[in-house]
């Protein structure tokens, strides 16, 4: 993989050893929100694999998504139109493509929204030799109206879709929203005798309507179920080895249309990778143990930064965070003249997992991410950075704790909506919940049902309840001010738990900690009933800072909150700046490298 930039938007290039020459290469379109989230380590898989079989790939993010750049001026009020400036991307990427790699023809292969932009690109070029449809959006109006019921359902205030419809990733304004509603594959012809493969979950009339219409302009279609591609559909909160199998859309492509060599090609200019935005630059890193690890590193256009914030990946999804959120802060923070680094850890995002295990997505908890915090650190000082904080979200707070424990360079900590302090290995997502969740949850939802037998259903279904209650049970009693334990604990006894021994490390070493929290929030009262009994060290309230936010979801859905949360968080670094001391480098063979070096 090879970073690239062209017109503001970031991508990646995935060509085999043979390098330029090759008569076709495929250009994968991304889609959006919750989609291009689950959807990300499969396109990374599909470019890879349509690279090894000879077919060059790139896959990209469109302008105000992933890592590309925002558009200026666009806004809720702009009377800018996003879909038809994604259109003019996405044949610039195509562009891009083939110039990088000789490629006389291309195949574009989209999923979801972006099988739409894929087959509407098809439409108006002459270059394009085929399209792979994954589970294409065939009417514009029915997917904002999906987008639309899932923003209302967790935001009921939200204004109609007409006035515009802004949730989590998703901005667009009145009249980007009339542009997508516009829209409809029906309508389109695509060249004549262009070859197409469709792999949809099901044969909707919708498709089987487009793939007639399709059929009767000339074009080859080739229809085939969902099957190898589900893992696109939802996120893998857990389990290590279901991963997406894309060899049926490689087996169509190969059957198809055949690669083909154009003999040697003079050599190409190498593929810029710096994304150059207003007073910021973003670089591409790879670095650690064979530079398999990935981050994006934000600066302020000023150099001489030397604080830096590490920002690790939230459960399994890309750097990107929910919502782009990650995004979004970082972008902030340089503002601010503080960079950062935004980290996929090994077997996330673009960062490759260890050997034999690089087509897997790694564990939520139970894979050990300190090497991963630590080897960013060493790339960073190698760069010049001296004084460093760490932040993550849910599992990533977690994970950034655990960072701090084991290296010291970690000074500062921004942990937002960590669900627990101490991890068990095996314990699964849902006994967590279980375990935080308060019992009158659950006599609630068990209130709602009808019959015994419905309820003993729900009971074996969620088996960890019980187990997760009585622990809950356990450390309430524990950490009450009455407790034996309690009290032990107090005047030195042992009876510390493992989450407790970690905070009072970090209490000792002045690790300066913000545990900011959504008011509903299920790791608020998990976390705090275990941070409540260490309150009398002198330290604690100089060290540890808590603050709770009204109406601010785990994932971080609503831009309002977001701006508050990027707020407190900004706010607390510049109170917590200190004039950084001189940092010892750990001793390390680890080679530090822009993404796409040599």
């Amino acid at each position: 993989m090879t970073p690239v930039t062209f017109n503001g938007c970031f991508g990646w290039l995935h060509q085999d050893g043979a390098g330029h020459g090759h008569e076709i290469a495929v250009l994968i379109y991304p889609s959006l929100n919750h989609d291009a989230l689950n959807a990300y380590h499969a396109n990374r898989l599909l470019a890879d694999q349509f690279a090894a079989a000879g077919y060059p790939a790139m896959r990209f993010d469109y302008p105000n998504s992933g890592d590309s750049a925002d558009i200026q001026g666009y806004g809720p009020h702009a009377d800018i139109n996003l879909w038809d400036i994604w259109r003019d991307a996405v044949d610039v990427a195509a562009d891009t493509l083939r110039r990088q790699t000789g490629a006389l023809r291309v195949i574009l292969c989209g999923f979801r929204i972006g099988a739409t932009l894929a087959a509407l690109a098809a439409a108006t070029r002459r270059d394009v030799a085929g399209l792979i449809l994954l589970s294409p959006v065939i009417k514009g109006q029915s997917y904002l109206r999906q987008l639309s019921i899932e923003a209302q359902l967790h935001d009921s205030s939200l204004p109609p879709l007409t006035e515009g419809l802004r949730f989590q990733e998703i901005c667009f304004n009145p009249a980007t929203v009339r542009a997508i509603a516009a829209v409809d594959l029906r309508d389109i012809a695509p060249p004549s005798g262009a070859k197409i493969a469709i792999f949809a979950p099901s044969r909707g009339r919708l498709i089987e309507e487009c793939r007639l219409a399709w059929e009767r302009s000339g074009a080859e279609i080739f229809s085939a179920g969902f099957e190898g591609f589900e893992p696109m559909l939802t996120m893998n909160v857990e389990d290590h080895k279901a991963h997406p199998h894309v060899a049926p859309a490689l087996a169509w492509l190969r059957g198809a249309i055949p690669s083909g060599r154009r003999g040697q090609m003079p050599p190409v200019t190498k593929p810029t990778a710096i994304l150059n935005l207003p007073r910021i630059t973003e670089t591409p890193l790879r670095f650690g143990a064979g530079c398999r690890l990935f981050g994006m590193l934000c600066q302020p256009e000023q150099a001489g930064a030397t604080d830096i914030v590490l920002i690790v990946n939230a459960g399994r999804d890309p750097r990107h965070g929910p919502g782009r959120f990650h995004v979004e802060l970082a972008r902030k923070l340089a503002e601010e003249s503080v960079a950062s680094l935004r980290l996929d850890f090994a077997g996330l995002g673009d960062s490759i997992g260890p050997p034999g295990e690089e087509d897997l997505l790694s564990s939520l908890l139970d894979t050990d991410r300190t090497a991963d915090i630590s080897a960013a650190i060493d790339a960073l000082a190698r760069l010049g950075f001296r004084n460093f904080a760490a932040y993550g979200l849910c599992a990533g707070a977690y994970h950034a704790m655990r960072a701090a424990i084991s290296d010291p360079r970690l000074s500062r900590l921004l942990l937002v909506n960590m669900p627990l302090l101490d991890w068990r290995p095996g314990e699964g997502i849902d006994f967590i919940r279980h375990k935080n969740m308060p019992l009158r949850y659950f006599l609630g939802e068990f209130a709602k049902l009808r019959s015994w037998p419905i309820a003993r259903h729900k009971i074996l279904k969620s088996g960890s309840v019980l187990r997760g209650q009585l622990l809950r049970l356990a450390s309430t009693f524990a950490n009450a001010k009455w407790s034996p334990a309690r009290w032990s604990r107090r005047f030195g006894g042992a009876g510390l738990t493992e989450g407790q021994k970690n905070i009072a490390l970090l209490l000792r070493r002045n690790v300066k900690t913000l545990f900011l929290f959504g008011e509903n929030d299920l790791g608020l009262d998990a976390v705090t009933r275990e941070l409540d009994p260490l309150r009398t060290a002198h330290t604690f309230a100089e060290t540890i800072t808590i603050q709770v936010l009204a109406n601010f979801d785990h994932l971080v859905s609503h831009e309002p909150t977001r701006r508050a949360a990027a707020q407190n968080l900004r706010a607390f670094l510049r109170r917590t700046a200190t004039k950084p001391p001189p940092c010892a480098m750990k001793e390390t063979a680890l080679a530090t490298a822009p993404a796409g070096s040599d």
